[in-house]
């Protein structure tokens, strides 16, 4: 009857040791499949961050394209205004006067002052697209951070998790032989 209980003792541990085995691989592929998504969610982060660059980058330049236009079409209708203001001034008999040269300085002024204007709204609203799409860039880019240091810590606590998962089995598997030893 002892060697029966013996075997059946040492056949228990073997199984015992089996079932920890597969246990501790079971929790290190999980930490692994863990670590696998994160690493995924970051590079998602990546190609988004990357993404909203061009994007800012698109719409700064699209804002740029539409000022070079809109300061075409109002330097064209700037000069039809001052053709058509030289042309009344000479019709009123005023054309070369002092009056007139203040009348055509301020009328000038005030159209640099309209170019100027376009011209900073413009900037502005490029500075505000390009540094929008920095700060949503960044944004990404520290999430994406952020998973990869899930990943790694998920595959690290793994590795721990499976090897207390094999010291317990361990000590599990030879306490009978300790604490019950052969006879």
């Amino acid at each position: 009857m002892c060697v029966g209980a013996g075997l059946a003792t040492l056949v228990y541990s073997g199984l015992q040791v089996a079932s920890g085995v597969m246990q501790a691989n079971s929790i290190r592929q999980q930490g692994q499949a863990q670590n696998n998504y994160y690493q995924y969610l970051a590079a998602q982060n990546e190609q988004q961050a990357q993404l909203a660059e061009r994007t800012g980058a698109a719409q700064s330049h699209a804002v740029q394209e539409t000022q070079k236009l809109q300061g075409q079409r109002l330097k064209t209708s700037q000069a039809e205004f001052n053709a058509s203001q030289q042309a009344a001034l000479a019709a009123n008999g005023i054309y070369g006067s002092v009056t007139a040269s203040d009348i055509q300085r301020s009328t000038a002024s005030k159209q640099a002052l309209d170019e100027n204007l376009l011209r900073f709204d413009a900037d502005t609203k490029s500075y505000e697209a390009t540094v929008g799409a920095q700060n949503q860039a960044y944004s990404l880019r520290s999430g994406a951070a952020g998973y990869r240091a899930a990943g790694a810590n998920s595959l690290y606590a793994s590795k721990i998790a499976a090897r207390n998962s094999l010291i317990g089995t361990a000590v599990s598997a030879i306490s009978p032989f300790i604490f019950r030893p052969f006879k």
